[in-house]
């Protein structure tokens, strides 16, 4: 018995298949709107700085938990700065 692909059910299901699949692939994306140019009201400036004893490379991350802010030196000094003005 001889089975013709074109009395196949497989075939027209791959077919179809395929064609779905052709169709949606070729829409065309939308472009992203342009949101123009933005606008400072001030400069940036620093709000404080502080003096850290040891070599502080900043190799590590960094993260303020309750506004405090642990920086770890190579040499095994350890700071905790108030993030809101600087103070150890």
């Amino acid at each position: 018995m001889k089975v013709s692909w074109f009395k196949d059910p497989t075939t027209w299901l791959m077919l179809s298949a395929l064609l779905a699949l052709t169709a949606c692939g070729s829409a065309t994306k939308p472009a992203p709107q342009d949101i123009g140019s933005v606008k400072t009201e001030q400069a940036m400036v620093a709000a404080w700085s502080t003096k850290l004893s040891g070599d502080h490379a900043f190799t590590q991350s960094l993260t303020v938990l309750e506004g405090k802010l642990a920086v770890a030196s190579k040499d095994g000094h350890v700071h905790v700065v108030q993030a809101g003005n600087g103070q150890l």
